[in-house]
């Protein structure tokens, strides 16, 4: 009930939720997929490094960097920092 009344105040599209969307996916693959400690980990590692990169670097290319550090873990590590391989 209360999704359907804040959406009458709080118009929303398709493609609102994809920030969270593209945030929680980095952090489950940076932590590592089978991992819950690892999703803790993940979003404190995410969650530091946005903090701090936003000191120096404007706040809408978030979503790039964090794309960016999907890719670098991919490529480095595939299982995540605490997976199971």
């Amino acid at each position: 009930v209360s999704g359907a009344l804040i959406a009458s105040l709080f118009p929303f599209t398709i493609l609102s939720g994809s920030v969270y969307e593209l945030k929680s996916f980095v952090i489950c693959v940076l932590g590592g997929l089978g991992s819950p400690a690892g999703a803790i980990l993940g979003g404190l590692i995410l969650g530091l490094l946005e903090n701090i990169l936003t000191l120096k670097i404007p706040v809408d290319y978030m979503p790039f960097i964090e794309f960016t550090i999907l890719v670098i873990i991919l490529l480095i590590k595939p299982s995540g920092l605490l997976g199971r391989r």
